[in-house]
């Protein structure tokens, strides 16, 4: 019982079937063996040129001797000399199956490098997690954060660099200093609100987190994670109980 669980588990794979490393010669001494073999099944199937891959492609239900046969007199003809076979149970992820055979070995015959429909390219995002790491080792050489000591975590050098950040925008001369005190700010923001409030000094701080800023716009940049117009974002309370821009603020002024 528990051989036929395993063996019924295993059948649930993607690959149903394969053949590897066949001659062309095949499908001129033994053509109704490859169409008895491939029935009706989808597949992915690889051109090699002795033990080089040439071509990578897909063929869908009824489709796959089809397909290999005509490379026989197409663009490819005399380019190849065997191939490999691989049915699978479905076609719903065929065309990522040829693009990611296609993508990791670049098949001579191949034109086209195949595409991932949906799939985001992540080296923008390394690239950002690479600079940010980059700018706090950076901080730690010019000393402007504790150097952490061996054993320490990341996420603590990190706390220090915000507290420094912190103290430095502190140092300035907060710009709401005297055109606003003890005032609610609200920000929306990608469909989120975000809250802040103006202290007595002048500066900004951020509800859900609880950083300080000497200036609207630092508070709005650590929000949108980008250069931003803090005086176009943040909203406040006028006497009346409306909510208005801060621009209207420094435009009267």
């Amino acid at each position: 019982m528990a051989r036929g669980k395993r063996k019924r588990r295993r059948a649930r794979g993607l690959v149903v079937g394969h053949l590897e490393r066949v001659s062309g010669d095949v499908f001129v001494n033994r053509s109704d063996a490859i169409s008895e073999l491939a029935g009706n099944r989808p597949g992915i199937y690889a051109l090699y040129k002795n033990n080089t891959l040439y071509y990578v492609g897909l063929a869908r239900k009824l489709r796959l001797k089809g397909r290999v046969k005509s490379h026989l007199r197409d663009r490819h003809a005399g380019r190849w000399n065997s191939f490999s076979m691989y049915f699978v149970r479905s076609e719903r992820y065929l065309k990522d199956l040829e693009s990611l055979a296609i993508r990791i070995a670049y098949p001579k015959g191949n034109k086209a490098r195949g595409k991932f429909g949906g799939a985001p390219d992540l080296r923008r995002m390394l690239r950002k997690k690479m600079l940010r790491t980059a700018r706090e080792e950076i901080d730690v050489l010019m000393g402007r954060i504790a150097r952490p000591v061996q054993g320490e975590s990341a996420r603590r050098s990190i706390s220090a660099h915000k507290a420094w950040k912190t103290r430095r925008e502190d140092a300035r001369e907060p710009v709401l200093k005297g055109l606003l005190t003890n005032k609610a700010l609200r920000m929306r923001y990608k469909g989120k609100n975000y809250r802040a409030w103006i202290n007595r000094s002048g500066t900004v701080r951020l509800k859900h987190t609880g950083e300080l800023f000497d200036s609207p716009s630092g508070a709005a940049k650590a929000i949108r994670k980008r250069e931003s117009n803090g005086w176009y974002w943040w909203e406040f309370k006028n006497d009346q109980g409306e909510w208005q821009r801060l621009q209207e603020l420094r435009r009267k002024r």
